[in-house]
This record gives C-alpha cells, structure tokens and sequence, in this order.
C-alpha cells in the first residue's frame, strides 16, 4: 500500500485535461465525493497526523511537533508493520517545519527519508519547492521490492507561494495561455503538473515492477490551496467555495487497477481513512482508539466536523458561529 498526501490540494485537481493521472485515479477508485480536510493551526503536520492516527489534533497548538515524543501504538505505521508489512516513510523537505525524522519513528515508520536521507537536492529559499517527480524517482527504489509494503508518502511541490516567479510555478505556464485565470492560479496548475507527472511515474514504476495490480493506493489533501484567495479559487471550481466551509472540500481516494470504481457520496473527513484502510486489508484494530470511522462500514451515516465546531451531513450544515442549521435542500 502506498499512502500519499497531497500538499495544498483541493478539486481543481480533478481536471481530465491537465491532470489525468489524478483524474484516473480519482474516476478508477474508490472515491469519497463529499470529503473534507478542515484546515486547522500547522496543517499539514497536524492533519498528516490525523491520518496516521485518526484522532484530532488540537487546533491552536502544533500538535505534531507538541507531542513529538509521544508513542502511539495504534498508528498506521504500527498496524501494519505487525502485520508483516516493512512500513516507511518519505517526504522531500527537510524537519525545518515538522519534526518527521521524530515523529515517524515513534508512530512506527522503520525508516523516515528526509530531502537529504534521499540525496535530492533542495533550496532554502521559500518559494523552490522541490520537484515530486523527482521524489517519486528517488524514494520509490527504497520500498518497491519489498514483497509487502505500507509506504507514506507526503509531497511538496504545490505548496504556496504562487504570487512570485518559481522553477516549477513558472514551468508549464504555456499550457494556460488559452485560459482567463489569473497568473497565480496559473502557476498553482503549473505546479500541480509536476505532481499529476509524479502520481503517473508511481503507476508507470508499479507495472513495470509487477505491482500495480497487487498495490492499494490512498490519495487524500492535507488541505486546500490557501495560498490562494476564496476569489481564485472559485474562477478554477464550479461551486462557491464561501457556502457551508466548502474551501475545505478536498479529494480522497482509495485505488487498486483491478477494482470497479465506487462512488461514495457519505461525508467524511481525513480521520476516516485510517479506520476504512485497516478494515479493507482485514487488520483488527480497536475503533475505540479511533475518531474516525470504516466509511464503508453500511451502519456509519457520515458526517464531517469543522474546525470551529460547524458540521455536514447530508441532512445539512451546522454553522457554530451563528447556531444556524442549513438542510442541505434549502
């Protein structure tokens, strides 16, 4: 199994045209059309933790790195590692932010890659990004023989900021001369290129290895592209991403080449992951560990909880700050 964070990722990304690797993905597996990644205080970190160990983080602190030290048994990395399973993790940018070489460790990854563990070379300056392609190539030897892997996988290159020229933010900005965004949303796209060129190498790599028709793959967003506005966002999707927290809206996916796609309308968020992939790879577990919940699971009704406290559900949206409650046909 391959898990991968999706840096700075909402439904643009769906887009046959530009990105038609994640859009096969998407379309091919099994997919949650109505998934939410609640953007909350140090985001990636803390909701990358979220999804290794399906509990909430605490919003106003860095809970990643707050409890670093901590040991949590019922971690992704733990549960399939008993199970026989070599558990690694890679991420193509150094502790400067999260302290991965630490936390991974302790939540029972045998080996976290760092930018440097991996040789890639890397700047310091914010805006260069490194390439996911490239960490796709560099990190996919470390676990691709192994007979069973559970590999992590957290990308980089569509990090923010897109209001100033970069490598990989300036690197297919002609294939946007025919369109009327704005020159930042253009090198958001142009960054998401190199991700959807990555996740094409990953299946490319996989069949040439004979593992793609034996691989899972889980795709889910840390969060949305919050270096952009609310305004550029909604000149890219066809919804207003201001009603009912929908910013938050973001892809995740569960995909194996020989399944039937799935579409599954229930709401869910990214605590939800871990509880359905450990159920789909028949893993006991204690749900009691757990926030989330097996999505799959025909008793679990659906429901995603904001960071401030608002919620959805297919009944409706609960907005905490106004008491209101909106049903979902109003």
């Amino acid at each position: 199994m391959i898990v991968i964070l999706l840096e700075s990722v909402n439904e643009i990304a769906i887009n046959e045209e530009y990105f038609p690797n994640i859009y096969k993905i998407y379309n091919e597996g099994i997919s949650f059309r109505n998934n939410y990644s609640p953007r909350n205080n140090c985001s990636t970190g803390n909701n990358e933790m979220s999804v290794m160990t399906s509990l909430y983080s605490v919003n106003n602190v860095c809970t990643a790195n707050k409890y670093k030290y901590n040991k949590y048994p019922e971690a992704i990395f733990n549960m399939f590692k008993n199970h026989g399973y070599s558990a690694t993790s890679y991420h193509s940018y150094t502790d400067k932010y999260y302290s991965r070489h630490t936390i991974h460790p302790n939540m029972g990854s045998n080996k976290f890659y760092g930018v440097e563990d991996l040789g890639m070379q890397y700047s310091n300056v914010y805006e260069e990004w490194p390439s996911d392609l490239t960490f796709f190539e560099t990190a996919m030897p470390h676990f691709i023989n192994d007979d069973k892997f559970m590999a992590f996988m957290t990308t980089v290159t569509t990090h923010q900021t897109y209001n100033v020229p970069s490598t990989l933010g300036d690197k297919y900005l002609d294939l946007f001369n025919d369109t009327e965004y704005s020159t930042t949303v253009k090198r958001y796209l142009s960054k998401m290129i190199e991700l959807d060129k990555a996740l094409g190498y990953m299946l490319e790599e996989l069949e040439r290895n004979g593992k793609l028709e034996d691989t899972v793959i889980a795709l889910f967003a840390d969060h949305y592209p919050y270096g952009l506005s609310n305004y550029q966002i909604n000149t890219v999707l066809d919804y207003d991403v201001d009603e009912r927290l929908e910013v938050d809206r973001t892809p995740m996916v569960i995909y194996n080449s020989e399944i039937e796609p799935i579409k599954v309308e229930k709401y869910t968020s990214l605590v939800d992951l871990l509880p359905t992939l450990l159920n789909m790879f028949d893993i006991n577990y204690d749900p009691r560990l757990y926030i989330g919940n097996d999505i799959m699971d025909e008793d679990y009704f659906g429901r995603v909880a904001f960071v401030d406290g608002s919620w959805q559900d297919s009944v409706g949206f609960y907005k905490s700050t106004s008491g209101k409650f909106i049903e979902t046909n109003d």
